[in-house]
């Protein structure tokens, strides 16, 4: 038969076909892909607010409610740019025993945040899934209070937008800059 025969036709039809086919498979998969990517590691754009339950010096679960020693549910929150020692961290005064430092910044944020509204404003997570987040009670950010305060330090490895009011608190001696504690150099 001659090119433009019934043959011909019949044999590049399916070619034609099969293209269009993958052309819609590839499409659809790099669609996927892409809303994939942007849903599950993309970054996180997370405003949330209520009430503060706290896990330690500086975490807390917006929403979240004590059950068994633990904040249950809510969106978990670490305050963005501090590190507050852990829950079962102690510090020494000289000469004096040693005490609780990681339980007393767990409660001066609990003082600081009990029956307040809590605005959360984050756009990423820390390697265990938390929300990073400035948080704020009105226009001041809780997190600066904690570092204010002496009850965590500033996290040079993520920002250092509160270095100036640590080293004011190590110079006073507040919360754990009163104490031997472990990073206070």
């Amino acid at each position: 038969m001659n090119c433009f025969g019934l043959a011909d036709l019949q044999l590049r039809r399916p070619a034609y076909e099969h293209l269009r086919a993958r052309g819609l498979i590839l499409s659809l998969a790099i669609t996927g892909l892409a809303l994939f990517t942007f849903l599950s590691v993309g970054p996180v754009k997370a405003d949330v607010t209520g009430e503060a339950c706290v896990e330690n010096g500086g975490v807390i679960a917006i929403d979240g409610k004590r059950a068994s020693g633990r904040c249950d549910g809510g969106t978990v929150v670490r305050l963005f740019g501090v590190k507050a020692p852990p829950l079962d961290a102690e510090c020494a005064v000289e000469g004096n025993e040693e005490w609780r430092c990681g339980l007393a910044a767990a409660s001066a944020l609990l003082r600081a945040v009990r029956g307040r509204q809590i605005e959360c404003r984050g756009n990423a997570k820390d390697p265990e899934g938390r929300l990073m987040a400035l948080c704020f009670i009105g226009e001041r950010t809780v997190n600066q209070y904690m570092v204010e305060m002496g009850w965590a330090e500033a996290d040079r490895s993520v920002t250092s937008m509160f270095n100036e009011v640590e080293a004011e608190a190590q110079a006073a001696r507040r919360g754990i800059w009163n104490s031997d504690y472990p990073d206070s150099d």
